[in-house]
């Protein structure tokens, strides 16, 4: 499997960048090396995402691995996108945040249906408000050939995923 696609996935420069892109309606800020984030009521909707740069071909598998928190007392929702900087081949996974959960592990395993120019993975805040509550941090994102996948897998915190005979690898 490959190294990491990403730069500052630790957020330890104690900036976004360099590497990740904020772009629409988004507060942020970087705490002790952990991006905080809320989606502002407005458009266009707010996200961060990074580009890599790095093409992929048909049936690709990659992996990404995360931790989010939620700092706040209510539910926050996470949408995660794995696609092509194009979006013309794209797939998602969206997450419910616990209120005052600590930063948890996620992992989220797609494959591409064609030929990519620029991989890229992007983060969207789903629940608007005004408190920053919303945490991210090291985040990587890996090409996993070694991996047996039966479709998109959206693993929360103590979940793992089960091959299946329909597999691809």
């Amino acid at each position: 499997d490959s190294p990491t696609l990403l730069a500052n996935g630790d957020f330890a420069s104690g900036a976004a960048t360099p590497g990740w892109i904020l772009y629409g309606q988004i507060d942020s800020t970087v705490t002790a090396g952990v991006f905080e984030f809320v989606k502002l009521d407005a458009t266009p909707s707010g996200v961060i995402l990074q580009p890599t740069g790095q093409a992929a071909a048909p049936f690709e598998i990659l992996t990404a691995t995360f931790q989010l928190g939620n700092s706040g007392a209510r539910r926050e929702r996470v949408t995660v996108i794995l696609h092509n900087n194009d979006f013309q081949d794209l797939s998602v996974c969206t997450f419910w945040l616990a209120p005052f959960q600590p930063l948890s592990d996620y992992t989220y395993r797609t494959f591409t249906t064609q030929a990519w120019t620029g991989i890229t993975l992007s983060v969207y805040p789903a629940t608007p408000g005004t408190v920053r509550a919303t945490r991210l941090d090291n985040v990587v994102l890996q090409r996993t050939p070694s991996a047996v996948i039966g479709g998109t897998e959206c693993l929360e915190p103590g979940s793992s995923a089960v091959a299946v005979s329909s597999a691809m690898n």
